[in-house]
């Protein structure tokens, strides 16, 4: 019965500090944690704070427009990143998507207004490795001519530095999930060494 008693009472206690767990069962389980992954996008970066700047052929208002209808359809945190941008500087023209197809961890890619439209990776849209520069990159080609790219720069959740030395000093394991190329590498070593 105390068990009981203890266990609603610390699923009440996580509710109100935002941690929600299945079932109380899993705060046994929790006791034997000895490994934490996090995934970066959206749980150590603000998804919606990261900027955003185009590195290529100026492109016309029609185009940046097929860019955002491509990337609105997207499952992907960078095509929103990108969507979000072009919305948010730009007047966007109302674009159909046809055919579209999205490859997980490659791209997108759809005939809007009879041109073939991809958006996705540098090895997705040019064929080539990825380009070696300390940001994420989603790339852009119209009728297969490479425009260029939208570099993103991620912004990290305040704390999350803190969080991982006291996670270190209690001998966790810590590992970090991303679809990202090794452009943030180098950043993540900052929080994560």
């Amino acid at each position: 019965l105390s068990s009981t008693f203890t266990f609603g009472n610390m699923l009440r206690y996580f509710g109100k500090n935002k941690l929600y767990l299945k079932n109380a069962s899993v705060i046994e389980a929790l006791s034997k944690v000895n490994t934490i992954v996090f995934d970066k996008t959206g749980t150590l970066t603000y998804i919606s704070n990261a900027s955003v700047d185009y590195c290529g052929v100026p492109l016309t208002r029609p185009e940046r427009s097929y860019i955002y209808a491509l990337a609105k359809d997207s499952a992907h945190p960078l095509s929103r990143l990108v969507k979000d941008h072009l919305l948010r500087i730009h007047t966007i023209l109302p674009f159909a998507v046809k055919d579209f197809k999205e490859w997980p961890g490659k791209g997108t890619e759809g005939i809007i207004d009879g041109k073939k439209v991809k958006v996705g990776s540098c090895l997705f849209i040019t064929g080539f490795a990825d380009s070696k520069t300390n940001s994420a990159e989603v790339w852009v080609s119209i009728d297969n001519d490479v425009k260029g790219f939208y570099r993103i720069h991620n912004q990290y959740r305040e704390g999350v530095k803190e969080m991982a030395a006291k996670l270190e000093s209690k001998n966790y394991q810590l590992h970090i999930l991303s679809g990202d190329n090794d452009s943030e590498k180098k950043q993540l070593h900052n929080y994560f060494p």
